[in-house]
């Protein structure tokens, strides 16, 4: 029973780390529109290593004459400057810098779920960390599961 819950682990652990490199390289392919930044600004993001600051973005968009809501800038936690298709003041387009409430932005959204979306397309620099994380996981649950079913002693 040991042995068939560790192969379980480790499956589980690889289709994660699989289906979140697949979705982040995938997101470069995802259609866009335009949305409109409805809060932006700096917070404070308090965890286990310490505090450091978040820009926070909450935008709005439609697809297919359905309302959207959401606030992921990119699958990585260090973007803050972002394609600006037109500014809310007026003063510029196509401009590359963080977003202000007012601006028009380009929102990439996931075909299949438009609600999954993000302003910044392209995989997390850290992903490839994690899928090793995952792999190494995955082959000591597998190492486990092989001992609990035949031990050595």
């Amino acid at each position: 029973m040991t042995a068939l819950l560790l192969r379980i682990v480790a499956v589980l652990c690889l289709l994660m780390a699989g289906g979140a490199a697949a979705l982040q390289y995938n997101s470069k392919t995802w259609p866009f529109t335009q949305g409109t930044v409805g809060r932006s600004g700096w917070s404070r993001d308090t965890s286990i290593t310490g505090s450091r600051g978040v820009y926070v973005v909450h935008y709005d968009y439609k697809v297919d004459g359905a309302d959207y809501s959401n606030h992921r800038v990119s699958f990585s936690d260090t973007v803050t400057m972002v394609h600006v298709t037109k500014t809310f003041k007026g003063d510029g387009e196509n401009v590359q810098r963080s977003p202000h409430p007012g601006d028009t932005v380009r929102v990439h959204y996931a075909p299949w779920w438009p609600a999954v979306s993000v302003l910044v397309p392209g995989p997390s620099p850290t992903l490839w960390i994690w899928c090793v994380v995952a792999a190494l996981v995955s082959a000591i649950c597998l190492v486990f599961a092989k001992l609990s079913s035949h031990p050595v002693f």
